[in-house]
């Protein structure tokens, strides 16, 4: 039975690495390779490991042309690992070595033969030192399910890259609801029973991230409309911004808040958009990037804003 079992478990590696759709292994090929990791079997001895694997759900496929032979199904294709892979490395609030082990973990997912088509974009490696973000998102994960509020403190980086505690180093008290990314950054919302309002925490400036045991009183929360109502996870009282837009900026427009905005087109250059969000600094600042081509028409305070601004750039600059 032991052999049995340590067969079947070879042969399940040798399929996973060596086998896919465009990949098969023969019947002469498969014995070949298991007496090659010293271990003896007949055809009969695999047809019931195969037969055993395929009972306990793998996906082990059969073909018999153009040869009759085995493959694994892996249950990622090529490009689900590519965008999966990349994704991770594209996280800046994950370190080097946090990124290398989960894309090695999507990578193993697939035959030696896939991996080869696998291109791996450069990993932005700007994250902050000492970041505890698995072990933070392992308990607010664990918090959320069970609807118990955390505590926590906050930080920023200094200039000299030390940290500074928010708060005095008090630590904060809330209740978490989701995890969400913005920006390759990770983000937790919030519910403070204080202050009875719900608020993210960048999950990478969270220290010291302790559940309660206690259960906390579920409150409302919609996490897409939280989203639709915040900029750049800056959350503000939602207000419609209307802005008239170049044409060439319509994808860019589309991309940033969903096509499900009101636009309506002014002449053949240009549209206007009636976007829901909070107003903030992140979103002035992308106001500003297109220059003559964004011109917000209300409300009229976030014109005063962007107007206060301009004066105080051209101050800076002498103008």
């Amino acid at each position: 039975m032991k052999d049995a079992g340590e067969r079947m478990l070879r042969l399940l590696q040798l399929l996973k690495e060596h086998t896919d759709a465009q990949h098969i292994l023969t019947m002469p090929q498969i014995i070949a390779m298991l007496d090659e990791a010293g271990i003896s079997a007949d055809r009969r001895a695999v047809y019931r490991s195969l037969d055993a694997l395929q009972r306990c759900g793998y996906d082990i496929r059969y073909v018999h042309t153009p040869v009759q032979g085995y493959y694994f199904r892996h249950a990622l294709s090529v490009a689900d690992a590519v965008i999966t892979v990349n994704a991770v490395r594209d996280s800046i609030s994950l370190d080097e070595q946090t990124s290398a082990r989960l894309s090695s973990f999507i990578l193993d997912q697939l035959s030696e033969y896939q991996r080869d088509k696998v291109y791996l974009t450069p990993k932005r490696d700007i994250s902050e030192p000492d970041s505890e973000l698995m072990s933070s998102l392992s308990v607010l994960l664990d918090a959320i399910h069970h609807q118990n509020p955390v505590t926590f403190r906050y930080f920023d980086y200094s200039v000299t890259k030390q940290k500074h505690y928010r708060r005095d180093r008090q630590k904060y008290e809330a209740v978490p609801y989701a995890v969400v990314t913005d920006s390759g950054r990770y983000y937790c919302i919030m519910y403070s029973q204080t202050h009875k309002s719900f608020a993210s925490y960048r999950i990478d400036k969270m220290e010291s991230v302790t559940a309660l045991s206690e259960s906390a009183e579920h409150v409302p929360f919609d996490v897409y409309s939280y989203m639709q109502a915040s900029f750049r996870m800056y959350r503000g009282e939602p207000q419609t911004v209307v802005c008239r837009f170049d044409l060439s900026l319509s994808s860019i427009v589309f991309d940033q808040f969903g096509y499900d905005i009101m636009i309506t087109a002014v002449d053949e250059t240009s549209f206007t958009a009636a976007i829901r969000t909070s107003v903030s600094p992140t979103l002035i600042s992308w106001l500003l990037q297109f220059s003559g081509k964004a011109a917000v028409l209300r409300p009229q305070s976030l014109i005063d804003e962007l107007l206060n601004i301009s004066k105080e750039i051209r101050k800076t600059y002498g103008g």
